[in-house]
């Protein structure tokens, strides 16, 4: 079993509004993000998950802002729980909330950016079938060994971390995020190939008119 959590709960500042209510194929951004996380999981064979995953949503408004096209609750090889965190706090308290009462039986746990629409089901379905299959310290994209790219190429999200690294996160203080931890062990890192586009994430007004219209 994997939790994901998904960071729902930033302030946007670059984007000027609350970037993940806005419309997103026929749905929130948020939403489509949720949804390509739980059509990622149906994708998998049920050994991988006898016990079901679990989606934590921490954000600073309620779900009915941003559920449209989607149940909030879904079944099967998935739980939800929606963490209400109205007021702005540093990214290590958002962290921390996410491992709340994380179950023994939970193999690690995957943060996901709310607003990260390149997100494809498939692809997603196969770093989680990787995880669970090699158990690493670190799984991290990476446009290294993608056709076209040269070089070291980009480490991007979503990063699952190993549950041995619970504490390290739980120790973060301020706006330290996961990638404090990733850099005390970048030996350790196991990466995986995605395309650049898989990356793609709404930060500023330009970047959703760019990415709506190549959904069109």
């Amino acid at each position: 079993m994997v939790r994901f959590v998904v960071m729902a709960s930033g302030q946007a500042t670059r984007m000027g509004q609350d970037k993940l209510s806005l419309p997103w194929k026929n749905t929130t951004v948020l939403a489509y993000v949720l949804n390509t996380i739980r059509e990622s999981l149906e994708l998998l064979d049920p050994p991988f998950f006898e016990v079901p995953a679990e989606i934590w949503v921490v954000a600073r408004k309620t779900s009915q802002v941003y559920m449209k096209g989607l149940n909030e609750f879904g079944e099967g090889v998935f739980k939800q729980v929606w963490i209400n965190q109205p007021t702005i706090r540093p990214l290590s308290d958002t962290i921390r909330l996410g491992l709340t009462d994380l179950p023994q039986e939970s193999a690690g746990i995957c943060f996901v950016p709310a607003d990260q629409v390149g997100l494809e089901p498939r692809l997603l379905a196969d770093l989680i079938r990787c995880f669970l299959e090699k158990r690493p310290d670190f799984l991290i994209p990476s446009t290294e060994g993608c056709a076209g790219v040269k070089g070291k190429g980009k480490t991007g999200s979503p990063v699952f971390f190993h549950r041995r690294y619970i504490e390290d996160l739980r120790s973060l203080q301020g706006e330290q995020g996961g990638r404090a931890v990733l850099k005390q062990y970048p030996e350790r890192w196991l990466t995986y190939p995605v395309p650049e586009t898989f990356m793609e994430d709404i930060d500023t007004p330009e970047d959703y008119r760019r990415l709506a219209a190549l959904t069109k």
